[in-house]
């Protein structure tokens, strides 16, 4: 049966093989009720040189790479010698267990600053071996689901090399000023010179509304199934098994068709020819290729389905949350967790569209991921009050600064933009606000090391002597999770009892952050509270 299999039409692929999904032991989406069973990976790097512990990462649900939502399960392996009787003399052998799977996770391991596997697909039970020769540049796997392994690591192969294969682009408001700046104009000609259509591609300058519009129309005019990870897929397609192979496709078409649409959605203007792109490319866009136990198991897949929700929302198809509300759940609790966890930081009424959204979903997961992250933001939280170091090497906490609206800065050294939110926001607020004895000014830096922010606090491209600069420490993984920080600057406003006004999202202008700040000192007074 597996043999009538085709990766050329995949909405019929689809319909082939919805009767396999509860067939394959793997991938059904809740097995049955227990305990479930580890995947076991052995691992083997060959190498000259001294090796470090394994990082292995697990999410068993998934939703951002780059928020820490939901926050994955982190284990290290120390690695073990090789024994000659074993094979694997001259090589550092580790055994990794995963926790006990009820379905499918994904699995990042890592040694030292490379990293190995990013997010592959791993499933109860699964045992494989692999082998890194460092020396040589090879990976080998070994055991029963080798090829499942295999063919995720080929299939990352063919993605870094469909990228590496498109032509690099560069954003520039004047090209000519760009290039004269520096040797940047040898360099170009230089580059110009050495071209080639399919081994050296040539940077194309993006600068007026034309260029942008010429650049979307070429991404949506490339061709799904021309990308080469899926001749890796069909490769496999007799040694993996069908569900699988159609989790693969899914991953890859959600892959392709989001980085049309997010190119839409970051370039689109008012501009008729984009009107012409979303009237004759988007809303043709096939949305059911696969079946839903596939796709909630697909993360790159969902991502195509937000960027489809916001290209509606970007031509005003109707209010956001109602757009994501519209497809069936899971699917809709999933893309709604995503697009909160992604952009919490920059949603005014997060707190209220939260609580709304909420009782309009019935995965217990999301609900439990969604209230924790709406519990980190909502208005009249206390504050999680951590020991933090003062610049005189003291213990510091933030529940010390008594009655007072306290606006605080998150930071780290190297942050440009930390650097511009200070001059062009901070500085100009301290000096409005420097006789209101009401208001302090808190700086947190997150370095990992002491010394970098002392250096930093003096050199006064960060913060100020009249704040209170503060270094996270031992602290710096339990505040920012808490608060899900993870890009920067960040800010979060107190109020005079010590509770959140508001986590993320405060304006960058310096008149509406002071008005901010007084509107937190009348509605944060206890004193206006009684009289109410």
């Amino acid at each position: 049966m597996k043999k009538q299999f085709t990766l050329l039409i995949i909405p019929l692929c689809s319909l082939f093989f919805l009767p396999l999904l509860y067939g394959q032991e793997k991938m059904d989406p809740v097995l049955s009720e227990g305990f479930g069973e580890p995947a076991v990976i052995y691992v083997e790097i060959k190498s000259r040189n001294p090796v470090s512990a394994i990082k292995m990462t697990i999410w068993e649900h998934y939703l951002d790479r780059d928020t820490g939502i939901p926050e994955p399960e982190v284990l290290l392996v120390e690695p073990s010698e090789g024994n000659v009787f074993a094979g694997t003399l001259g090589s550092f052998t580790y055994n990794l267990t995963t926790p006990s799977l009820k379905e499918k996770a994904y699995l990042s391991i890592s040694e030292g600053k490379r990293l190995l596997w990013d997010r592959f697909h791993v499933f109860p039970g699964d045992t494989v071996k692999v082998v890194f020769d460092m020396d040589h540049l090879k990976v080998l796997f070994l055991g029963p689901d080798a090829a499942s392994y295999r063919c995720q690591h080929e299939l990352a192969v063919a993605k870094d090399s469909y990228h590496k294969s498109l032509q690099p682009v560069m954003f520039t408001a004047d090209q000519t000023a760009l290039l004269s700046h520096g040797n940047n104009e040898e360099l170009y000609h230089s580059a110009k010179d050495n071209a080639d259509e399919d081994l050296h591609k040539l940077m194309k300058f993006i600068q007026t509304t034309e260029d942008k519009l010429d650049l979307v129309k070429e991404k949506f005019d490339q061709k799904v199934l021309d990308h080469p990870g899926f001749r890796v897929i069909e490769n496999y397609k007799d040694l993996i098994p069908p569900d699988f192979s159609l989790l693969l496709q899914a991953d890859l078409t959600g892959e392709v068709q989001q980085m049309k649409l997010a190119a839409f959605n970051r370039l689109a203007t008012k501009h008729d020819g984009f009107k012409e792109i979303y009237e004759n490319d988007i809303q043709s866009l096939n949305k059911d290729f696969f079946p839903v136990p596939i796709v909630v198991q697909s993360s790159e897949y969902l991502n195509y389905l937000l960027e489809i929700v916001k290209s509606n929302y970007k031509m005003r198809e109707g209010p956001l949350d109602s757009l994501l509300l519209t497809y069936p759940s899971p699917i809709k609790d999933i893309l709604v967790a995503k697009f909160y966890v992604k952009y919490h930081r920059s949603i005014e009424d997060i707190d209220a569209r939260l609580s709304s959204v909420l009782g309009q979903l019935s995965e217990q997961w999301v609900i439990d991921e969604l209230t924790t992250l709406l519990r980190s933001k909502q208005k009249g939280a206390p504050f999680k009050d951590v020991l933090l170091v003062n610049q005189q090497g003291e213990p510091f906490f933030i529940s010390e600064l008594k009655n007072k609206a306290v606006f605080i800065d998150f930071w780290f050294t190297g942050c440009k933009a930390c650097i511009n939110f200070y001059e062009t926001s901070i500085k100009p607020l301290e000096t409005k606000l420097k006789d209101n004895q009401e208001v302090v000014f808190v700086s947190i830096n997150v370095d990992r090391n002491k010394s970098t922010w002392e250096k930093s606090v003096e050199t006064g491209r960060y913060t100020s002597p009249e704040a209170i600069n503060l270094y996270i420490g031992e602290q710096r993984e339990e505040l920012l999770s808490h608060y899900h920080i993870n890009a920067f600057p960040s800010q979060i406003l107190l109020d005079k009892q010590g509770n959140l006004y508001r986590a993320g999202n405060l304006p960058k202008s310096v008149d509406e952050l002071e008005e901010l700040i007084n509107k937190t000192l009348i509605e944060g007074d206890p004193e206006n509270k009684s009289m109410k």
